[in-house]
């Protein structure tokens, strides 16, 4: 039932702007559609997501050029004057633009580790923070991301770890193949997240504790699936985490 609205339609619908939306048809549906209530749970979480993305990049920029006197350049009707302004005005999004693309797309990726390690950097507490479901809404979350990458998860094993309370699990993709992301809070209010992918071959590797993106992470394989658990600065956590996890999914 919530194929009948696209993501730009929803995106509208979450930004507020009635008039690009069927915006009465999507308050009526979500009374009812519990699917198309988490579809748009997720694009918020997305929304919120890029939003600290972007604003941690405005910190980090460097300031713009500084700016002519406007008022002045206003009244003059001298030409050089006013090419000179416009020129300011595009050096500094070039400026800014070669800043977001280099931190996006320039940086050598080599695995699904490590892309999922930066989408992970953009988590924060109220990224999970506000995500509930009912005890029916979750287990059904979980069969449908375990269908996808064939492999069957207990809710039990993913709250049995005191360190962590479990959140929800969606599905994401990489080069074509699904990857199961379970997500958690720690009890310092820290997103960490539990990724799972099929490996296609049966190789064991044992729990290795890495760094990535300046997060505390640890890699495993087993049983025809790759493991990643990631999240926070403390590595003694992650350890832990992923020594649970490994005896238990």
């Amino acid at each position: 039932m919530s194929t009948k609205f696209s993501d730009e339609e929803l995106t509208a619908y979450l930004d507020g702007e009635k008039e690009h939306t069927p915006y009465r048809e999507i308050e009526q549906a979500l009374k009812t559609d519990e699917a198309l209530q988490m579809r748009l749970g997720e694009l918020e979480i997305s929304q919120l997501a890029i939003s600290s993305s972007m604003d941690e990049l405005l910190k980090s920029a460097p300031p713009a050029p500084p700016q002519l006197n406007v008022k002045h350049a206003a009244n003059n009707n001298t030409p050089w004057l006013k090419g000179l302004l416009l020129a300011s005005c595009a050096a500094s999004i070039m400026l800014f633009s070669g800043i977001v693309g280099y931190s996006i797309s320039d940086r050598q990726v080599d695995s699904w580790r490590e892309y999922v390690a930066a989408y992970h950097y953009l988590y924060i507490t109220n990224t999970l923070a506000n995500v509930e479901g009912t005890e029916k809404q979750i287990q059904d979350e979980l069969v449908r991301v375990g269908d996808a990458i064939s492999k069957d998860f207990s809710l039990a094993s993913l709250k049995d770890f005191s360190g962590l309370e479990y959140k929800r699990s969606q599905i994401l993709g990489f080069e074509g193949k699904p990857l199961a992301q379970m997500t958690f809070l720690s009890k310092m209010g820290t997103p960490v997240a539990l990724c799972i992918i099929r490996s296609g071959t049966h190789s064991e590797e044992v729990i290795s504790n890495i760094t990535m993106e300046g997060m505390a992470s640890a890699t495993w394989s087993k049983g025809g699936y790759e493991y990643l658990i990631i999240g926070g600065k403390d590595n003694a956590l992650i350890d832990e985490a992923a020594k649970h996890f490994a005896a238990s999914i």
